[in-house]
């Protein structure tokens, strides 16, 4: 499909914008507005956006590791970036997968999730016990 296709691609390319990187609510903004874009091609690209669903929490891992997504009061709120926002849409997507990829999803998911050091995508594992 290839509006998943271009979405997948801008999102790749967030993730190589240091000016969105050091801007987090600008970043999730721009990100959120790709996701939404696929939001209609879940029943019929479930398998690839998980996969993309999955990256995107790996890539924002990474992003953290490199000195990207923290916020400017560093060390007087919330340390680094987290966007509830984000964490919906990625749990009402996994809520909308059909039975037979759900359970293997979720648990990839919850994976993925637990080898994180940041809990910015901790709520999803918590939601999905």
């Amino acid at each position: 499909m290839i509006l998943f296709e271009e979405a997948s691609e801008a999102i790749n390319t967030i993730f190589s914008d240091e000016s969105l990187l050091y801007s987090p609510s600008e970043f999730e903004r721009t990100l959120l507005k790709q996701l939404e874009k696929i939001r209609g091609l879940w029943d019929k690209l479930p398998s690839q956006i998980g996969d993309l669903i999955i990256k995107i929490i790996e890539d924002v891992e990474q992003a953290f590791e490199d000195g990207y997504l923290y916020i400017e009061n560093y060390g007087k709120e919330d340390e680094y970036f987290e966007s509830e926002d984000i964490n919906d849409y990625i749990f009402s997507f996994t809520s909308s997968l059909p039975k037979d990829m759900k359970s293997n999803y979720t648990r990839k998911l919850k994976r993925v999730i637990s080898n994180c050091g940041y809990s910015t995508f901790s709520s999803i594992e918590k939601k999905c016990s």
